[in-house]
């Protein structure tokens, strides 16, 4: 099993493609997938689940590891092509779904003051103060009363800003006692969920997910003593695993990616970080904790934001699609699927060309699906706005945005950019590399709907609106 591989190209990509959709099949509008969310799932997102799971089969085997848990939500779709490779395999690991969030396993690993303050040292966002007690610390916001918040010029609703950090780490100073009781009950409810599902963190066990810093393992290997013998096994990592794990003794692997740079633009994933992240997630929405207030343990859910069903649709057809790929490509491997491999190229290929130049129709699959961070302050943008949104709407994905509305002109001139807009885009364009910083200049150019709906300059928005007309 961790003999040399069996290398798959991108002609076999297209013959598994084939075999779900016909080879006479291709779409004959000028669209890749014919705005059609089980096409894009068969063609995009099947070869990269598949590419990992014939990865993690063989890194898993080669590990010794026995059992894999994937964790929700990310998990849900890879369990689901691993569990159609692995039945080709004899004595592959088996596998477990396990209810897992950042939100849900750093409140539950909280245990000293020292713990709390290492929660807030990224700083506090935008989000409230009810929010960030609750989403960051697992605090109900019943449980701090009036006066102490008062104590501290703060109320649960108070959006903090600056002005507004100090306070807000007195305040939690202040609480110490009930943040640190609210995360020992969480951990208690949540240390014997994970012990239901078998999840002991021993040396033949990993982590699966999607990746990144590698916070959940580190948080799940401490729920359970932190041992150090907990592995993880990801699509991608970013350069600060390295440290966070590897003090810790802990170890992961990634297929895409290891120790990437997050904040470069090089990387294809992290370019589309907020399209991967949605075709990885599932019908639920995240994971917040386990509740025993009734003797059951009964998971919370956060609650859906506008347009989730919206979301829900779109992500139960491109799954439909991606594991139809899988399910044929396994059949038509055979026995090759012990030894077979998909480098990440060729299974990112097609994601990576229609995420960079959609078509305008394939890029409506995505119209007025919401994207959150539902960690920490928690806010919502499209991925694509709707045909009837303003065309200063901001989007999470500005390739797809530029594709609509350069439909949107075609089909109506009237709603062409105006001979102002087209100077304040030359104008702005000029001027911001000499005078923003690169962060800022980078994300004007790359992502310029969110830069302007991220700024509180009234000034900004109006330039806003007539920059982003012109794409």
């Amino acid at each position: 099993m961790t003999g040399p591989a069996d290398e798959l190209s991108g002609d076999d990509v297209l013959r598994f493609a084939s075999a779900v959709l016909g080879s006479d099949d291709a779409p004959s509008d000028g669209t890749r997938y014919r705005g059609d969310a089980y096409r894009l799932g068969v063609c995009a997102m099947g070869p990269l689940l598949l590419g990992f799971s014939l990865w993690l089969l063989r890194s898993a085997n080669g590990r010794g590891v026995r059992t894999l848990h994937f964790l929700a939500r990310d998990g849900d779709v890879m369990k689901a092509a691993f569990d159609v490779v692995a039945r080709h395999v004899p004595h592959a690991p088996r596998s477990t779904y396990v209810l897992a969030s950042r939100r849900a396993a750093l409140v539950a690993a909280t245990r000293t003051p020292g713990d709390v303050a290492a929660r807030l040292v990224h700083g506090f966002g935008t989000a409230r103060v009810g929010e960030l007690l609750s989403e960051k610390l697992g605090v109900a916001r019943d449980r701090i009363d009036g006066a102490m918040l008062a104590r501290h010029g703060l109320a649960l609703e108070t959006r903090i800003a600056p002005r507004h950090h100090a306070r807000v780490r007195g305040l939690v100073d202040d609480a110490m006692p009930i943040v640190l009781e609210a995360a020992r009950h969480e951990r208690d409810a949540y240390v014997r969920y994970l012990a239901s599902v078998g999840f002991r963190a021993s040396a033949d066990e990993a982590v699966v997910d999607i990746g990144y810093s590698g916070s959940m393992q580190l948080a799940l290997d401490a729920l359970f003593g932190g041992r150090g013998t907990l592995a993880g096994f990801y699509l991608v990592t970013v350069d600060s695993a390295r440290h966070n794990l590897g003090a810790r003794g802990l170890s992961a692997s990634a297929y895409l990616g290891e120790h990437v740079d997050r904040s470069s633009r090089a990387d294809a994933f992290f370019r589309h970080v907020a399209m991967f992240e949605t075709l990885f997630s599932n019908e639920a929405t995240s994971f917040v904790r386990i509740d025993d207030a009734h003797g059951a343990l009964d998971p919370v859910f956060q609650a859906a934001v506008p347009g989730e069903s919206i979301r829900i649709d779109v992500v139960r057809e491109i799954h439909r699609g991606a594991l139809a790929y899988v399910e044929h490509a396994s059949k038509l491997l055979g026995a090759r699927v012990s030894t077979a491999s998909l480098a990440a190229q060729p299974a990112t290929a097609e994601a990576e060309r229609f995420f960079a130049d959609p078509h305008p129709r394939d890029a409506r699959i995505f119209a007025g699906v919401p994207f959150e961070n539902a960690f920490g302050a928690s806010f919502v943008v499209p991925l694509v706005p709707r045909d009837d949104d303003a065309p200063d709407a901001p989007a999470m994905w500005e390739e797809g945005r530029r594709a609509v509305l350069r439909d949107r002109y075609a089909r109506s001139p009237s709603e062409a950019p105006s001979a102002l807009a087209l100077a304040v885009h030359r104008l702005v364009a000029s001027i911001a590399p000499r005078v923003l910083p690169e962060n800022k200049a980078n994300k004007l150019r790359c992502e310029p709907s969110l830069f302007f709906a991220d700024t509180r300059s009234l000034a900004l928005r109006y330039v806003g609106r007539h920059y982003l007309r012109v794409v």
